[in-house]
């Protein structure tokens, strides 16, 4: 199974979850653009292809899911209208 992704943000923070993808079991990037400007977001865009092997089960358990937490303010800018 493939999928098209496209991460946005700061080009360290994209790097850092393409770290995480290829570190993934069973997770391939087949295919990955430059960093390309966004248009009306601070940041940049990549994208990605990615393969996912559907057979292969995550053997990490957690106790507890990730604390995540917002980036700046945790708002969502809404594009002008």
């Amino acid at each position: 199974m493939a999928l098209d992704i496209r991460p946005s943000g700061p080009s360290e923070e994209i790097d850092a979850f393409v770290a995480v993808l290829e570190n993934t079991p069973g997770v391939r990037i087949v295919r990955s653009s430059g960093d390309r400007p966004n248009r009306r977001d601070p940041g940049v865009r990549r994208y990605l292809t990615v393969e996912v092997d559907p057979t292969v089960i995550a053997t990490e358990v957690r106790e507890e899911p990730p604390v995540r937490r917002p980036v700046g303010d945790g708002a969502i800018p809404l594009p002008p209208a």
